[in-house]
C-alpha cells in the first residue's frame, strides 16, 4: 500500500491551515500532491491519499472553483479520472512554503 511522502503530508498541513482550504483536508492533500508532480490526475491522488476516488473528485472541483488552484485538463469519461495541473497561484502556495522550510 503506497504512504505520502513526509514532505507532501508537512505541505498538506500547512495548506489545510490556510484560509482557502479551510480545514478540507483531503483538498490540502491533492493540491499537495498535485504541487510536489507526485498526482496529476484524480486516480492516482485517490490511491495516495487512501480516500475513495469519488472523494478526490470532489476536492478536485473544490480546487478547481475560484480562486482556481487546479486547472482542469481532461476527464476520462469511462473511468472519471480527472487530469490536472497546479495554478499560478497554487504554485506560490509551494514557493511560500519552501521558503518557510528553509528558514527553519
Amino acid at each position: 500500500m503506497p504512504s505520502m511522502p513526509q514532505e507532501a503530508m508537512a505541505l498538506a498541513e500547512r495548506l489545510c491551515a490556510g484560509e482557502r482550504l479551510a480545514g478540507d483536508r483531503l483538498a490540502a492533500t491533492v493540491l499537495a500532491l498535485a504541487l510536489l508532480d507526485l498526482a496529476r490526475d484524480s486516480r492516482t491522488a485517490a490511491r495516495l491519499a487512501e480516500s475513495a476516488h469519488a472523494l478526490v473528485l470532489r476536492a478536485v472541483t473544490t480546487l478547481a472553483a475560484e480562486p482556481a488552484l487546479l486547472d482542469l485538463r481532461a476527464r476520462d469519461q469511462r473511468t472519471m479520472r480527472q487530469h490536472y495541473v497546479p495554478t499560478i497561484l497554487a504554485m506560490k502556495a509551494l514557493n511560500d512554503f519552501k521558503a518557510s522550510n528553509t528558514l527553519e
